[in-house]
């Protein structure tokens, strides 16, 4: 019988540290203009409701 590998949930801090340096990646390869909330899932692993729910906008990283 085999077993998946378990992943190990990230916690808020942890997330919202994953979102902080996407959005500093992407902030500074694309612009801040062009990084939409679904980039910046996408290279977390969230949706964008997902980033949303720790950062209402794209400011809120920033601010």
């Amino acid at each position: 019988m085999s077993h998946s590998p378990t992943h190990k949930r990230r916690t808020s801090h942890e997330t919202r540290e994953a979102v902080l340096a996407a959005a500093h990646r992407l902030f500074f390869t694309k612009g801040f203009d062009q990084t939409t909330l679904m980039d910046l899932g996408e290279e977390t692993g969230l949706s964008a409701r997902g980033v949303i729910l720790h950062f209402e906008t794209k400011a809120d990283i920033i601010g």
